[in-house]
Order: structure tokens, then sequence, then C-alpha cells
């Protein structure tokens, strides 16, 4: 029977609700979800529910895994890799002169797509 599980996520740190086809998981167990960002870290804030066909057809997220060893040493490896390109981001800001602030810098857990967010008066121009 399918399970609702309420997951805190990396970032945005906000809880969402996912879907869990009888994984052994419990408050507090970090885990691998998927989102329609691809592969996510989590954690989970409560344990899972029995939930209906009718619940469960109004969330798309899913959970793939509990969390590994090697899940949780890639998630460090994330944050360091962020932490990285937070600082090379506002270094090319600085030497191109730009009129904006960097605001938060993230890896999706897959690694196949990294967001800068940024807050600026007016448009950026990134051509240069």
């Amino acid at each position: 029977m399918p399970q609702l599980v309420k997951v805190r996520m990396r970032k945005p740190l906000r809880v969402f609700n996912f879907i869990s086809n009888d994984l052994p998981l419990g408050r507090g167990d970090k885990c691998v979800v998927k989102t329609n960002r691809g592969l996510e870290y989590g954690q989970c804030v409560l344990p899972p529910e029995e939930c209906t066909k009718e619940v469960e057809m109004k969330y798309q997220n899913v959970i793939v895994r509990k969390a590994s060893h090697h899940d949780e040493t890639t998630s460090a490896q994330i944050k360091d890799d962020e932490r990285r390109a937070r600082r090379m981001c506002i270094e090319k800001i600085k030497e191109r002169e730009m009129d904006m602030k960097l605001v938060e810098c993230e890896y999706s857990f897959d690694r196949k797509k990294i967001i800068f967010y940024f807050t600026a008066e007016e448009r950026v121009d990134f051509r240069d």
C-alpha cells in the first residue's frame, strides 16, 4: 500500500509530501527523492502514513531510496562544491562589475544542474 511521507528538503528548507512504497523509513531518516528538478536529498520529519490511491495520485514526487553512506558522503561533497561555486561566482560578479547580489548557489543531488539565485535592481545582461 502506498504511504505518504513528509520530507524536509535540503534546499529549499521546506517540508514536502512524497509517496513511498513500503520503504522502512522513520523520523529523522535521510532519503533520496525524485522531484521535477531531479534527484534530491532530504530528511523524513514524520513516519510514513498509509494513504489511499486518491491521495497518491495528488503527489508526483516519490521517495527513491533510504540514503546510504555513499549518499551522505555525496551530500557533504555537494555542500563543499556549492561553497566553491559561490566563491567563484562572487569573484566573477566583482571582476565584471555586475550590478547584482548572489543569494544562493544550489547543486541538484545528481549534480546534473547548478542553480545560482541572485537579486538585482534591473535586468542583468549575462552575454559577456
